[in-house]
């Protein structure tokens, strides 16, 4: 099964992280998914809440309105957020049921500062932005290098994750596909500076998150401008 379609199918139900639970269909045999279920959805719960504080930490944390682009949409649940702080937001996502169920989401006072469209960040390049976000999206794109270049160029401030090419539970992941149930993609964080530096970006702080990093980059020089600008 392709990204595209596992997630076609399984962003509601991987939506549940959020709230109550995740209703997603897992890759692997009967036996394995058994297994991840009952001992490791526990504990990747408890990182999707400390990704969420840090995500929710980030928009908190900065001023008021802008515009941003927020990349993997989902559910949508950051673009309602930084809508509800009086941010212009895009809300993107390459699989066509997040985009419908981000539709769905969206309160009726808020649908005037959202736009919702699918976009798939390999092939396309994100509209001229403040400050992006990009959650849960590079965990399962290969080409951290086209990736960051269909963003950087038009945004000032980035906000993502990945997973970590050096963790060792990464590399046993990596070689043994039984142990990955959602087909993960791993990243060399000096590669991933390298990439950012090269649009002028310099890594304003990293987080460890499970076995990767959440990372903040700004194009330098640095504006005094908070999160989206002015």
């Amino acid at each position: 099964m392709s990204s595209r379609d596992y997630w076609e199918r399984n962003i509601k139900g991987f939506s549940g992280f959020y709230d109550t639970g995740s209703e997603e269909t897992l890759r692997g045999s009967w036996l394995f998914r058994a297994f991840y279920r009952t001992f490791l959805l526990p504990v990747e719960k408890a990182y999707m809440r400390k990704r969420y504080a840090m995500v929710r930490s980030f928009i908190d944390s900065n001023s008021e309105g802008g515009t941003a682009a927020d990349i993997g949409c989902g559910s949508g649940i950051f673009s309602i957020i930084m809508a509800e702080r009086q941010a212009r937001v895009y809300a993107l996502d390459f699989a066509k049921s997040a985009v419908e169920l981000t539709r769905e989401n969206i309160p009726a006072n808020l649908t005037e500062r959202i736009t919702v469209d699918q976009l798939d960040i390999l092939n396309d390049s994100i509209p001229r932005v403040d400050t992006a976000i990009a959650i849960g999206v590079l965990p399962y794109v290969a080409d951290e290098a086209t990736f960051i270049d269909h963003i950087a160029p038009n945004c000032d401030r980035i906000l993502f994750n990945f997973l970590d090419a050096d963790n060792l539970l990464n590399r046993l992941r990596k070689f043994m596909v039984q142990l990955d149930a959602r087909g993960y993609c791993y990243h060399s964080k000096d590669k991933i500076a390298a990439q950012l530096g090269h649009h002028g970006f310099d890594i304003e702080k990293e987080e460890a998150l499970a076995t990767g990093w959440m990372i903040t980059a700004r194009r330098q020089p640095l504006k005094e401008t908070g999160l989206y600008g002015k």
